[in-house]
Order: structure tokens, then C-alpha cells, then sequence
């Protein structure tokens, strides 16, 4: 006999947010991340595609996957959109699909919830969840693998973020990535609802929406034991080699 777990219905929802786009690994990277979020309770996914409409794979592995959630879309501006021969630094990329997420969440009027950027092509640890769940304004922690270091973190002095652990313009007021921070939904109803900007530099997008959310890197809360616990890795998917395929007979379609 299993017994059903009783959520606390005090416990704040957690929206998490996953820009996504089609490509030859989309089904993997979401299938991964499926199995992490599939174990948060009280949970609302928002998958946002970059695209001129739904798909149908987006909409058949969110309901597959069994999570309470809303799948929207919205299509990059072509002036915006990555060229070739651009790195992936060089380009903003779900400026618009956050954007997006981030008003559909007022409008849904919940000003007790944690919202949270997640893409679907890294890897978290359950226990950055729980701690997010204890976000009164904005908490951080650290995020391995990005900014060509092993790591990037907040340092912590007296239980206040004083500086960073970063070497990519370390001149950014809030020098973070954005897989590491979460913050209170009621940020979003203190009058304009806070977005993201194509205009802001490259690399700026975490700092330049903090700043609108806080006075200070002080005003941080720090989880993960002050910031010092890896709860978060950036592990893209490598490229898929797929130059074979054209040499092999036509064979019945299956997903990937």
C-alpha cells in the first residue's frame, strides 16, 4: 500500500520557466529535465517555444511528462535572432519567451510563488527547489560550468553577498548567470511587470533584470549553504553527428 504524500497547502508554488526551441536534441534535453521536475511538488511549468506556433512534440511531452503546466510561444524577432558564424555569448537568446512567462504569471495573480529560469539543457540538483521555496525577495547560488570557470558564485560575508566569484565583466552589479537566482512573485505586482531587454548588452540580461527587482546585491538572500554548495551545473548537449544519415535507406519514422 503506497501511502499519498500531503502537500502543504501553505507551500508557495514554484513557476518554472523553460524557453525551448526546436532542434535535433530538444526531445533528449527535455526528456532529462523531465525526470528532475517530475520529483517538485507543487509545481507549474511553463515551457515557452520560440516559434510562430505550438508544436506538437512541446505538447506531447508536457502532457506525457504528467506536470501541471502551460505551453505558450512566441518567435524571436529576426534582427535578433543568431547568425551564422556568432558564438552563443554573442546573441541574446528567450529575451521575448521570458518576457512572455513573466506576464502570463501576473496575470495568473499568484503573489505567493517562487518564479524560476530553468533551461531544459541543464542539470539541477532537487535540493535547489527546496531551497528556493524559502525566497522572500530574490535568493542566489552558485552555477558550475559557465563563464569559463568551474564555477560562479556570490561571496558571502555575515550572511550579506559582498562580491563574486566571476571573471566575465565582473563590472555587472549583479555578475550571475541565469540559472542562479529565483525570486517571489510578488516582485511582479509592485506595478510594471519586470522584462528583459534585446538592447541590454550581451552577457547583461541577469543584471540588468536583478536591477530592477533589488537596490543592492546585498538585498540577496543566499542559499545553498551561503552560496558555497553546487546546486545547479550548465551542461548543454553537444552537437548531434548526424552526416551518415543521408547514405542509409528510408526506413519508418520514429521519434527521437
Amino acid at each position: 500500500m503506497h501511502l499519498q504524500q500531503v502537500v502543504d497547502p501553505n507551500m508557495p508554488t514554484i513557476f518554472v520557466v523553460t524557453p525551448t526551441y526546436t532542434r535535433l536534441t530538444q526531445r533528449a534535453d527535455i526528456t532529462r529535465f523531465v525526470n528532475t521536475i517530475k520529483h517538485v511538488e507543487k509545481m507549474h511549468w511553463i515551457v515557452i517555444e520560440d516559434s510562430e506556433h505550438p508544436t506538437e512534440a512541446v505538447r506531447e511531452l508536457m502532457a506525457e511528462s504528467g506536470i501541471p503546466g502551460t505551453q505558450l510561444y512566441t518567435k524571436t524577432p529576426e534582427n535578433s535572432e543568431k547568425k551564422d558564424g556568432m558564438e552563443r555569448f554573442q546573441y541574446h537568446r528567450g529575451v521575448d519567451q521570458r518576457n512572455l512567462a513573466l506576464n502570463k504569471i501576473a496575470a495568473m495573480g499568484d503573489k505567493n510563488a517562487i518564479v524560476y529560469f530553468a533551461d531544459d539543457d541543464n542539470t539541477y540538483s532537487l535540493e535547489v527547489f527546496d531551497e528556493m521555496r524559502k525566497t522572500e525577495r530574490v535568493s542566489v547560488w552558485p552555477v558550475a560550468f559557465v563563464g569559463g570557470q568551474k564555477y560562479e558564485r556570490p561571496i558571502v560575508v555575515d550572511g550579506k553577498v559582498k562580491k563574486w566569484h566571476v571573471s566575465w565583466h565582473p563590472e555587472r552589479t549583479y555578475p550571475t548567470d541565469m540559472a542562479s537566482f529565483a525570486f517571489h512573485s510578488s516582485l511582479l505586482h509592485t506595478g510594471r511587470v519586470p522584462q528583459f531587454s534585446h538592447e541590454w548588452r550581451q552577457g547583461f540580461l541577469e543584471s540588468g533584470f536583478l536591477e530592477q527587482l533589488l537596490d543592492s546585491p546585498e538585498d540577496l538572500e543566499p542559499r545553498g549553504d551561503n552560496c558555497t554548495k553546487i546546486l545547479v551545473w550548465h551542461t548543454r548537449t553537444m552537437d548531434v553527428n548526424i552526416k551518415r544519415e543521408a547514405k542509409l535507406r528510408a526506413e519508418p519514422f520514429i521519434k527521437v
